[in-house]
């Protein structure tokens, strides 16, 4: 991802401003993008992996070889919910850097933007709901991440004691 960064920015005006800018640093949510979206594709590559594995693989119970009959697990869906987990924290995260993004926009960071890109800053509200809309879904999408594989209660009297 850094990598296409680069190839992306060489002899921009975003590098020529940063050559005798003021500021020492860009915020972690700028600076930290090749890694948080490093961390997505990986993620991303890893499930398919896992569930091209889950998509070709048996899932019958019991299953039967001739005259063999083997009763098993091979039902339990974990693989694929460990990985949708994680698929939904890395998305969580595309989430978190793109409210942050909305955030710089809409601050006095930058001389050439108005707050809020409004025409008229302090009479009009320009693009401030658009920024409360992203906070409030950036925090949904951290709740909706909590991982739904390590919630596993019992039932059956205890036979499906750990189910996915």
């Amino acid at each position: 991802v850094a990598r296409r960064f680069s190839r992306l920015l060489p002899d921009t005006e975003i590098q020529q401003s940063h050559r005798d800018c003021p500021r020492v640093q860009d915020p972690y949510s700028v600076r930290c993008q090749p890694q948080v979206l490093g961390m997505v594709e990986d993620t991303l590559s890893h499930a398919a992996g896992i569930l091209t594995h889950e998509i070709n693989g048996v899932t019958d119970n019991p299953l039967v070889f001739g005259e063999d009959i083997v009763s098993g697990g091979n039902f339990h869906a974990e693989p694929v919910g460990a990985v949708a987990d994680f698929m939904a924290i890395a998305l969580a995260e595309i989430g978190a850097l793109s409210e942050r993004r909305i955030d710089l926009l809409m601050r006095e960071v930058n001389p050439r933007l108005p707050p809020f890109l409004a025409r008229d800053p302090g009479v009009e509200s320009g693009f401030m709901i658009a920024h409360v809309s992203a906070a409030a879904l950036a925090s949904e999408n951290k709740t909706l991440a909590h991982p739904a594989t390590v919630d596993s209660l019992p039932t059956s009297a205890g036979q499906e004691d750990h189910v996915s």
